[in-house]
């Protein structure tokens, strides 16, 4: 089962096209890291309101310890167009 959370971008550690690294603010003594995929996501800036996804942190699949942005909270609408477009292929 997957595992969410709700937290606050306390920091901003690194950004590149495609990749924010933030510190997230969660249910804990200590403030957690965390990619956001802005290709998947928005970016978020500081004191942003976010979902957190912290199962691969929780079952100890390989992150780093580094939790994953589901959605930011503080944006109403969101639109990132893809490289391409989609096929409808009924009956193939």
């Amino acid at each position: 089962m997957p595992t969410f959370a709700n937290g606050t971008v306390t920091e901003i550690l690194a950004e590149r096209p495609g990749l924010q690294k933030v510190r997230v603010h969660l249910p804990g003594p200590e403030p957690e890291r965390a990619y956001v995929l802005t290709q998947v996501t928005p970016p978020v800036a500081l004191d942003d309101r976010v979902v957190v996804n912290t199962t691969a942190v929780a079952l100890g699949l390989g992150t780093g310890g580094w939790h994953f942005v589901h959605w930011n909270l503080s944006v109403d609408g969101w639109h990132s167009p893809g490289p391409g477009h989609i096929m409808k292929l009924r009956y193939t």
